[in-house]
């Protein structure tokens, strides 16, 4: 009877860790993608400076165009990772 009491109390107890784990890492997630939002806010801030450099800048207008794009081009690469991230909590939440 006794071994049964401790395999119920390791059960619970691993239970409870599990728990731990996984709201640890619903916030690292969480996280992430507040990270992944901001770093695409600013990836588009320096798109937007890259495109009026262009314009006052002529002679380099090509490359600090193409420059913006990579900059757009990896926010939009941030901004969907945040949005799986999320919906991966979403999922998480709900089963």
């Amino acid at each position: 009877m006794g071994n049964d009491k401790a395999a119920k109390r390791r059960a619970a107890s691993l239970a409870e860790e599990a728990a731990e784990a996984q709201s640890h890492s619903r916030n690292l997630r969480a996280e992430t993608a507040e990270v992944a939002e901001e770093s695409s806010a600013t990836e588009e801030a320096v798109a937007r400076t890259l495109d009026h450099l262009a314009e006052t800048h002529p002679h380099e207008a090509d490359r600090l165009r193409a420059e913006s794009k990579l900059a757009r081009d990896q926010a939009a690469r941030e901004r969907r990772w945040a949005a799986e991230q999320q919906q991966a909590d979403q999922l998480e939440d709900d089963s």
